[in-house]
């Protein structure tokens, strides 16, 4: 899921807080449901994402976040399918993402 490309170009934990509008580095998603985890920064030695969480239990339920990169690559759905990183996915930001999401 998080490759030595993305690593080397994803900003530490912390690093674009005072950034409004924060660069988008990584799509995570299921791909049977409405879970998508789009990560804007990443601590590499506790292997841990910040970013913004679509929730699989609807809109009211979509927030900032941390998650474990351990954790989301264990999950499976009810299909026995895992998580998948948007192959495609380019680095924009926030405020582009949120126009294509919403």
């Amino acid at each position: 899921m998080m490759t030595k490309a993305i690593e080397r170009k994803i900003p530490p934990i912390g690093s674009q807080a005072a950034n409004d509008d924060p660069i988008v580095h990584l799509k995570l998603f299921d791909p049977c449901g409405r879970w998508t985890y789009y990560a804007t920064e990443y601590d590499p030695e506790e292997r841990k994402l910040y970013g913004y969480c679509i929730s699989a239990l609807g809109p009211d339920c979509d927030e900032w976040g941390y998650t474990s990169l351990e954790e989301i690559e264990g999950v499976r759905n009810a299909y026995g399918l895992g998580i998948e990183r948007d192959l495609w996915f380019r680095p924009c930001p926030v405020s582009e993402l949120m126009e294509k999401v919403a």
